[in-house]
């Protein structure tokens, strides 16, 4: 850690651009304090988003004299576990450092910083991100008039808020035969011609959409031709 008279924490020289914190200490001065001052946090984040795999900074400044510990733990419920022995998530000079994220990170920390004046805490909710990917099975199917159809939307990435189906790049309109079911499966029962084209399923979050296609051909019934003798 490092700091000043104040006790007040900086932003290490590998912080990305972008989080500059605000160090400001309205009430004191860089000279030695006459008295204690009891711990202060300055600055923080509520809510950090961030893509799988990235190295994510959670930042905690605080002040106050003597200069305070601070100490980061995450918190499941009522549990509060710290990172005492967690090589992949550090704490540096006040702050949590997560290497690698992982959507297993997504959570709750408790930023909580004191000295002999007292304690004081705060939290910070992270969401881990995973691309969104999205296809249909089958890709490509032939079906008979008067039989059934299913369609599953494979879905992947983190988070999912909602899903759509269309068909031809317009809204597919769901009724008694055409049904959206709870597992991302789209049945479509006693198909009809007018049943043929291209399905696509839409999934979005705040920050993107993705989609898969799949092309539905139907084919009328068979004709038997009975010969008599």
């Amino acid at each position: 850690m490092f700091g000043n008279p104040c006790g007040v924490y900086g932003m290490p020289a590998s912080m990305p651009m972008g989080e500059i914190l605000n160090t400001s200490c309205d009430f004191c001065n860089y000279d030695e304090p006459h008295g204690s001052v009891p711990p202060r946090i300055v600055h923080w984040r509520r809510d950090i988003q961030e893509q799988n795999g990235e190295t994510i900074w959670l930042p905690c400044v605080a002040h106050g004299y003597p200069v305070p510990s601070v100490r980061w733990y995450r918190q499941d419920s009522s549990i509060m576990t710290s990172f005492a022995n967690n090589h992949r998530i550090t704490e540096q000079e006040g702050m949590l450092v997560i290497h690698r994220a992982t959507l297993q990170d997504s959570g709750k920390y408790v930023c909580v910083v004191n000295n002999s004046k007292g304690q004081e805490q705060v939290h910070t909710v992270l969401t881990v991100r995973d691309s969104l990917r999205a296809s249909i099975t089958p890709s490509h199917t032939l079906v008979t008039v008067g039989t059934s159809l299913s369609l599953r939307c494979e879905v992947s990435g983190s988070p999912i808020l909602y899903l759509k189906w269309k068909k031809n790049l317009k809204p597919l309109v769901l009724d008694n035969r055409i049904r959206q079911q709870s597992n991302n499966v789209l049945e479509i029962a006693n198909v009809r011609l007018g049943d043929e084209g291209m399905y696509q399923c839409f999934i979005y979050n705040s920050d993107e959409s993705a989609q898969g296609s799949s092309t539905v051909l139907i084919q009328g019934e068979p004709i038997f031709c009975i010969n008599s003798h």
